[in-house]
């Protein structure tokens, strides 16, 4: 049974009655809230977590993010990173890391914190596969539900998955002409592997086998961010506050075109409870 399951039942669980404490809240609205898929509660049946609310009508979160390059690998650093960024106070933290030994030094920096730990199983994929294949472009589908599925297992709590690119985005951007290029690393991996591959993303990261995957290993949340009717693509993660209604207002830029009117993100949550099965 997940946390979304409960909610929608009418239960209360732990978990949001400890959401509604730290917030000032009414446990009823967590519920309803989470039943609905505005709020989130990252857990893990792998390890214990500080139980953090995030979604409409909460407080602003800090998601403090950290990895290792290509250029630097020091796993001993990333812990030190994340230990200072809960000591700071900050509510999540992502584990970004683009080189070494992704699930040991991911292992690691879990290990050191009580914090919700996010990821973007992308990098791990597509780098393994350079190494093993010599391009990014000779990734499998199934290395990347691997990917996806190992990290799950090590107690990540959320990950981002980048599924805002398609061919209407693709013929935009190559229309365009953008003097910058593609801003995001994995939008930029996934833009490669589309082209080469001659396919939709749809069929990758949104697809049943990857949401089966995320049920059983207890993943907590799954965001699938979508841009439409912009020239380019882009990642947001978006922390609302209780007393911020609205996005700012950009300039229009050919560098910078998201606008609240032009902006869509969809997520889907798959929070579960922290007791392992």
């Amino acid at each position: 049974m997940t946390i979304v399951e409960d909610a929608q039942k009418g239960i209360i669980t732990e978990e949001m009655k400890i959401v509604a404490k730290d917030e000032g809240l009414d446990p009823e609205f967590i519920r309803r809230g989470v039943a609905a898929g505005r709020i989130v509660i990252p857990t893990s049946p792998y390890r214990q977590v500080k139980i953090c609310g995030i979604g409409e009508g909460l407080r602003t979160k800090v998601n403090a993010s950290i990895g290792v390059s290509s250029d630097i690998v020091d796993p001993n650093m990333e812990v030190t990173k994340a230990q200072a960024a809960e000591a700071a106070g900050a509510d999540t933290l992502m584990e970004l890391g683009t080189g070494g030994d992704f699930l040991a030094i991911r292992k690691m920096v879990i290990d050191s914190i009580s914090l919700s730990v996010g990821s973007v199983p992308l990098y791990q994929a597509f780098i393994e596969a350079a190494r093993k294949y010599g391009s990014i472009v000779h990734m499998t589908e199934e290395e990347l539900f691997k990917a996806t599925e190992d990290q799950a297992k090590l107690g990540t709590n959320f990950m981002a998955i980048h599924t805002g690119i398609n061919n209407i985005t693709m013929d935009r951007l190559k229309a365009h002409g953008r003097y910058g290029g593609l801003c995001s690393r994995g939008g930029a991996f996934m833009t490669s592997w589309m082209l080469h591959n001659e396919r939709k993303t749809r069929s990758m990261p949104t697809s049943t086998t990857l949401l089966k995957s995320s049920r059983n290993t207890k993943l907590c949340s799954l965001q699938e961010m979508e841009c439409v009717q912009v020239p380019f693509t882009t990642q947001l993660t978006v922390l609302r506050s209780r007393n911020s209604s609205s996005m700012p207002n950009l300039p229009i830029k050919p560098t910078n075109r998201v606008c609240k009117s032009l902006l869509k993100v969809r997520v889907t949550s798959l929070s579960t409870r922290s007791e392992p099965t």
